[in-house]
Order: structure tokens, then C-alpha cells, then sequence
């Protein structure tokens, strides 16, 4: 008799092909073994993290790669000893943060950190290597139920355009761990990004807010096209030197044409990276409704995604409002607090002198002050607070 496992809340299995880092024309005549896209970093809590570049089969052919943080868990002492080509799995949770794209990163002008976008990323829970009841290839295995929290986006797959996709938002909570002799893990909730294919059975179960659905699916990393203002600048920028390459070459009088078409490859590339970003999402191969789960029509769809981009600016705008407000709010207090000291608007912020000095740099007269202040706090005795620093060692002799 089989007992069925519970439908876990947030789960993913990654089966994985550990990448290689590039190697350099030099050591790929030497025919040089080549080093495991691993790297060991400090976290911002001073803790020791791994960066584990992975490549993976994508659902609909081909393959991608994906970069994936792994802390202190366990089996991640497998990593600082793993090669180039190595299979692992890597088990673990969903979840959606903030990520940034350094390519468009600026500063000269101003400080501009990226491009910021918000991607599903891999909280690795347990790094194994591969067993013989694993798949022989490499793909994923995702298990999701919660509550749908985002309408959908309707758009076409930019590799496949036949294939047309609605992106939605659904909001799960892990599972807590808890342990008498292991790890404990608190349960925290996670919003996951998912996509479905319009024309699969069960897709209008994720366009209505507030159905509770169990999704089973694989990942997915899809190039989307970013429009955004940096990234028209940026693509402006590789159009003017494009243009004027082109003229410096047309101005040759051998070799044109076969240059021409080098560098107009090159430049089509470099356009391509540019204006695409990958992002990672969970293909829904299968969604289950719960709790009275109903699904909703495309036009309904659309109707409700508007909605909802109305509200989320109106509470980005009301957030704004009330930053405004806390930031005059704290000025106007400062400046009361500056008045009620005597100083004038104009002056400059008074001078912080440290409450602990260093003895070595403190005359003998500036600890009297400082004992007064202790004496007015402490209870009173019937030895008398000193006054003098001769009095001061009398203190400790009480």
C-alpha cells in the first residue's frame, strides 16, 4: 500500500549541468582543464555564500543558464570541490526579489545602479550530487500552491511567437522545518512569477485574483525585451557608432563588403543583448483549482489587469506621499530642536563630541564635567559625588 505525499507549498528540484568559467584563447590552445563556474563570496552578514553558474534544458528545446546563491545548507561543502561538466541537483524554494542589471549601471552623472526588476530566484535548501533515480538529463521538477495575487499579461514567446502566454502572479508560503536534532527553517510567504500557454487546460484558473490553485511545472528562463529609457539610450548610442562604422568602411577601397558584413553581424549581437534580459518564471504544465476556484474570460482578464496597474499606482503614490510627509515631519523637528538650543538656521550642525574619549587624549580638567553628570544620575550616598579630579579616585573606593 503506497501513502500519498502531501502537495508540497513551495518546492523545486533542480537538476543541473555545473557551467565552466571562459577561458582565454591562450589556455584553449593549451588545451588547459577547464575551471568550474564557482565562485566563494562574503554575504553582506559576513557570511560565506556560493555562486554556482548552472546550465539547464529549457522546456520548449535548447538550454539556458542560471546563476544560483547557495549559503551554509546542507551538502554546499560539495561546491568548493565540484568540476567543470559535473552534474548536481539542487532542492530548495521560489521565490521573487529584487534584482538589478548592472550592464546599464551609470556613474559619471548620477548615480544610477541598473536597470532594478523584480525575478524569481532559487533559495537553496539541499545540494546533492546526482543518484541513479534521477533523471539522466537536466530540467526541473516544481511544485506551487497558493492564492493568485497578480491578473495576468498576455504576450508572445519571444523564441517561439506561436506560442502565446498569459504571466501571472501567485503568492505560496514554505513549509517550516522543524527539528529536535536537525535544522529548524521558519516558514516565510514567497510570490512566484508564473506563466501558462493560453491554450491549455486550466490556464483561465489563473487570470481570476483570489483563486487558490496548486500548479505543477518546470522553470523557464525567457528574454524579454526591456523598455526602458536606458536601454533606447543605450541602443541609440550602438546605432550612431554602427552608422559611422559603416561609412568608414564603405570609404575603403578593398575588403568592403566582407567587412561590411563582420561588423554589421557584430553589431546585430550586441543590439540583441541589449535590449533583451532573461527572466526566470515557472511554466505551468498543470494547474489544479482549490476551495471553489473558478476561472474568468480573456476580456474579464484584461479588464481586471487594468484595474489592478491603477491600484498598485495609486499605493506606489500614496507610499511617495507619506515618504514626503515623514521626511518634512522629521526637518520640522530638527529645526525646533536647533531653535529650542539657540541656534539659528543658518549655523552649522554643533559639534559631537564622542562619550567615551580616549583617556591619553583627555586633560585632567575635562573629566570634571563628566562626573557631574554621572553624580546627578546616580542615587544619592553618604559619600559626596567628587568635584575635583583629585576627588576622583574617592569614587572607587566607596
Amino acid at each position: 500500500m503506497t501513502t500519498q505525499q502531501p502537495f508540497p507549498k513551495n518546492k523545486v528540484i533542480l537538476y543541473g549541468k555545473i557551467d565552466q568559467q571562459r577561458q582565454s584563447m591562450s589556455e584553449r590552445k593549451k588545451n588547459a582543464t577547464p575551471l568550474p563556474a564557482v565562485r566563494s563570496f562574503r554575504n553582506a552578514n559576513k557570511g560565506t555564500d556560493y555562486t554556482v553558474d548552472v546550465q539547464v534544458a529549457a522546456p520548449y528545446g535548447g538550454s539556458y543558464q542560471i546563476d544560483i546563491d547557495v549559503g551554509m545548507v546542507e551538502g554546499a561543502d560539495i561546491l568548493a570541490g565540484a568540476q567543470a561538466g559535473q552534474m548536481i541537483v539542487l532542492e530548495g524554494h521560489l521565490t521573487r526579489t529584487r534584482e538589478v542589471d548592472r550592464r546599464f549601471r551609470d556613474y559619471d552623472a548620477e548615480m544610477i545602479e541598473g536597470i532594478i526588476y523584480q525575478d524569481v530566484v532559487i533559495q537553496v535548501e539541499r545540494v546533492r550530487p546526482r543518484q541513479e533515480s534521477d533523471p539522466a538529463t537536466t530540467g526541473s521538477n516544481i511544485w506551487v500552491e497558493g492564492v493568485v495575487v497578480e491578473p495576468p499579461v498576455f504576450f508572445r514567446h519571444p523564441d517561439f511567437p506561436e506560442i502565446e502566454l498569459a504571466r501571472v502572479g501567485v503568492k505560496a508560503r514554505t513549509t517550516p522545518a522543524l527539528s529536535d536534532d536537525g535544522v529548524v527553517r521558519p516558514g516565510r510567504p514567497c510570490e512566484v512569477t508564473v506563466i501558462v500557454p493560453t491554450d491549455d487546460e486550466g490556464a483561465e484558473l489563473l487570470y481570476r485574483r483570489g483563486n487558490q490553485v496548486r500548479v505543477r511545472g518546470v522553470l523557464e528562463r525567457v528574454a524579454m525585451r526591456q523598455n526602458r529609457d536606458l536601454v533606447r539610450e543605450r541602443v541609440t548610442e550602438l546605432q550612431d557608432a554602427w552608422n559611422q562604422r559603416r561609412a568608414e568602411i564603405k570609404a575603403q577601397a578593398e575588403g568592403a563588403e566582407r567587412a561590411l558584413l563582420t561588423e554589421g553581424d557584430r553589431y546585430l549581437r550586441e543590439k540583441e543583448r541589449t535590449e533583451r534580459s532573461a527572466r526566470t518564471m515557472v511554466l505551468a504544465v498543470a494547474v489544479t483549482p482549490l476551495d471553489g476556484a473558478t476561472p474568468i474570460s480573456r476580456a474579464e482578464a484584461i479588464d481586471d489587469r487594468d484595474a489592478y496597474t491603477r491600484e498598485w499606482r495609486a499605493a506606489r503614490e500614496q507610499r511617495r506621499r507619506e515618504q514626503r510627509e515623514r521626511r518634512r515631519g522629521n526637518l520640522a523637528h530638527e529645526a525646533a530642536a536647533r531653535a529650542a538650543d539657540g541656534e539659528q538656521p543658518g549655523d552649522p550642525p554643533a559639534r559631537v563630541v564622542s562619550r567615551r574619549p580616549r583617556r591619553s587624549l583627555v586633560e585632567t580638567e575635562a573629566v570634571i564635567p563628566v562626573v557631574d553628570v554621572v553624580a546627578e544620575a546616580l542615587p544619592e550616598a553618604e559619600v559626596p559625588a567628587p568635584r575635583t579630579a583629585e576627588d576622583v579616585p574617592v569614587l572607587a573606593e566607596v
